[in-house]
Formats: structure tokens, sequence, C-alpha cells
């Protein structure tokens, strides 16, 4: 009978103690990749001046775009390997009014990034200045100001 109760609360032990042992790390997990894929070396590329249009081609489709502030580019990327805690990067796009980029923060630990000039060929701003004679002085009214 005491053989039985041993036998008993010894497999009852055992049982509840497998619950919480290292079991679950036999247990394969594959490799989970999310969001969008952030490269150092694309975030690089990435410079001060660039359109929207440009931004999208080189980082692909934001995974937020901030919906009080639609301006700001979300792009997140998480990787989890397995067992292990999960790896999370974070790059934040900023445009201003004209749609171009202002600046941007890049993560793990969301430091500001050094956002570089784009080129603008000189040649481009001289061919739309001959097509266009007045866009220079219509760029400085506001679209109300007509009559001025």
């Amino acid at each position: 009978m005491k053989l039985k109760v041993v036998l008993l609360s010894s497999l009852f032990a055992l049982g509840l103690a497998a619950c919480s042992s290292p079991v679950e790390k036999l247990v394969y997990r594959i490799d989970v990749p999310q969001g969008n894929y952030l490269d150092d070396a694309v975030v690089e590329k990435l410079q001060k001046g660039m359109t929207q249009e440009q931004v999208q081609y080189l980082l692909g489709t934001p995974l937020v775009v901030d919906p009080f502030n639609p301006s700001n580019w979300v792009y997140v990327q998480r990787i989890q390997k397995g067992h292990q805690k999960p790896l999370e990067k974070k790059l934040v796009v900023h445009f201003n009014q004209k749609r171009v980029v202002e600046s941007f923060d890049f993560s793990p630990e969301l430091r500001q990034v050094d956002v570089k000039e784009v080129e603008k060929p000189e040649l481009v701003e001289e061919v739309k200045a001959a097509e266009n004679p007045g866009s220079a002085e219509s760029e400085s009214k506001s679209w109300w100001q007509f009559w001025k």
C-alpha cells in the first residue's frame, strides 16, 4: 500500500515537473521574420530630399502610416529565431509638407541618423524655369493670393 502511494506521488511529481522542464526547447521552432526588411546598407541610402515615391521604392510599403500625422512613415522588422527573444528594428521617416524626407530615426535605440542632402542637378531646375517662366513668382505666393 505504501509502495503504491510512493509510486503514485512520484509519478505525479514527475509529471508536474515535466510541464516546466526545458523539454519545450527540444521542440523545433522556425525563425519568424515579420514586417519590413531593414538592412543597414539600405537605410544608409536613404537621404534628405527624397520623395515619398523614392522612399517607397527603396524601402517598400511602410508597415504603419501614422494616422494622426500622415507625414510619418514607420517601418518595423521583427525577427524571432527559435526560442530566443525577438529582435526588433524600427525606422521612422519624417516628411515635410512638400512630401520629401526631412529626417528619420533608426532603431534599436531610435538614434538620429545623419541625413545626407540629395544632390539636385542644376540642369533640371533650369529646364523647369525655362518651361514655366513665372513659376518662381508663383512659388512665393500662396494659391489664394492670386491678385497680388
